[in-house]
């Protein structure tokens, strides 16, 4: 499981991959579980968003952002539009990352955002169908994720 967390939104995150869509056929849609929060709400959904080679997609473009390099897309995309990946930049030793939720993976509550001046929740406003937060990663963040990206590969190989 890949957990990311935003201390300033209150907001967690953790990605999945549960198996296969169908156990016994030859296709390699797989189960993306995805589990968020913020304060009160609670987002939990499992869909087929993902191919076996997504994960590889998602590896390399991580790999690429661990070593401070631009990857070979600064939004990443999939088959299912239902999941996105976009790199803001780096500073300060942290990456920036957005995840993208949309279709049947986009929460049905807003993003709730800090005014620092009035010093209260704030309900975000959506562009269109996405729902997008952002991520602060660290070296030790990108060791998590990397390491259980290759378990993914591993554990669930292209079967045609």
């Amino acid at each position: 499981m890949i957990t990311l967390s935003n201390s300033e939104l209150a907001v967690t995150l953790t990605l999945d991959i549960v198996g296969y869509e169908s156990p016994e056929a030859s296709d390699n849609w797989l189960l993306l579980k995805v589990n968020l929060t913020q304060a009160d709400n609670r987002f939990d959904r499992i869909d087929p968003a993902l191919e076996c080679i997504d994960i590889k997609r998602i590896h390399e473009w991580f790999s690429a952002l661990s070593e401070r390099r631009l990857p070979s897309s600064v939004r990443l995309w999939f088959t299912e539009p239902c999941l996105g990946l976009e790199c803001y930049g780096h500073w300060d030793g942290r990456v920036r990352i957005a995840v993208i939720l949309a279709c049947e993976l986009r929460p049905p509550f807003l993003l709730r955002a800090r005014d620092a001046v009035r010093d209260e929740w704030l309900d975000e406003e959506l562009d269109g169908e996405e729902w997008s937060v952002w991520f602060d990663l660290t070296e030790d963040d990108f060791s998590n994720i990397l390491a259980k990206l290759e378990s993914y590969i591993q554990h669930y190989p292209a079967r045609r």
